[in-house]
């Protein structure tokens, strides 16, 4: 009696643990935010049912004749931007999930640091995948922030980085993004760079989306937070990075099948995991002698 609660003892314990482990594997896919204790990002009011239907991976079961690419990004008003230029500019050639990631944060150059996201992106996300780095850089005091504008605008805000041109007659400056595409792990990334020139003004009492607010494009007498959504999405950066990326999908019309087919294999990877979970549950509760072993972890 002794030894075979012993036994029931180590099946169980080995069982939870190999249970633990595919689930810490998935989650490396999962839309998962390490930040936000686990919780799946799949309530985003943005994220499509279609889109997302009930895979891992952010690829549904069944296939899908629409080439679907992964926006890497926990911005929702990014994730929007994206979205809405590729609806209008683009005419349905793909469609646009997306999946935030904790990925390290690179140093460089912009180009560099958005190539060196995006491949780490593809590793994780096992797919196709977009990754940009946007800079706000201020030609008064040579190129800063730049792309550190994250950073600096989470320190001191949209007045501070006002202030930060105090003393300086220059305060023009340009709004770029560089917005990296992989086909998945191991493709190298193609980089796009999409750059708009304007001047550094006083934020006013709308705190759109981060430094929107104190940036006005030449031509303009407003800046971007006080423009139509419409209106912006039709000369920012990141439209003209995503512009000069349809660029090259019209240049390279296969890559929406070989986008296709890296949908594919990230789909079945995600109902191979799928299916090892399940074979680990029944272990768990069925015992080895029901269960087709070995795993594939």
């Amino acid at each position: 009696m002794e030894l075979k609660s012993t036994y029931t003892y180590c099946t169980v314990t080995l069982a939870g643990l190999l249970i633990f482990l595919s689930l810490l594997q998935i989650s490396n896919g999962f839309i998962i935010n390490k930040r936000s204790s686990g919780r799946a990002h799949s309530n985003n009011p943005l994220h499509s049912p279609a889109l997302l239907k009930s895979s891992t991976y952010g690829y549904g079961e069944e296939p899908d004749s629409t080439p679907l690419i992964t926006f890497v990004t926990g911005n929702t008003n990014k994730l929007q931007e994206v979205r809405m230029i590729v609806a209008s500019a683009f005419d349905s050639a793909f469609e646009v999930t997306n999946m935030e990631l904790d990925l390290p944060e690179f140093q460089g150059d912009p180009e560099t640091i958005s190539k060196e996201k995006c491949k780490m992106a593809a590793q994780q996300v096992g797919g196709p995948v977009i990754v940009e780095d946007t800079s706000l850089c201020f030609n008064g005091i040579g190129g800063m922030p730049g792309p550190y504008v994250k950073w600096f605008h989470k320190a001191v805000g949209n007045r501070g980085m006002y202030r930060m041109l105090e003393g300086f007659e220059d305060r023009t400056g340009y709004a770029q993004c560089a917005l990296s595409f992989a086909l998945g792990p191991g493709h190298e990334p193609q980089t796009f760079i999409g750059v708009v020139n304007g001047h550094i003004v006083e934020p006013g009492p709308d705190n759109d989306f981060g430094w929107d607010p104190i940036f006005q494009p030449n031509g303009y007498s407003t800046c971007f937070s006080g423009m139509p959504k419409s209106e912006k999405n039709k000369i920012s950066h990141r439209s003209q990075a995503l512009s000069k990326f349809k660029d090259y999908l019209e240049e390279n019309p296969h890559i929406l099948d070989l986008i296709k087919k890296e949908n594919t294999i990230a789909r079945a990877k995600s109902v191979e995991k799928k299916g090892n979970l399940a074979a680990l549950v029944s272990f768990a509760f069925s015992g080895p002698s029901n269960t087709t072993l070995p795993f594939i972890i």
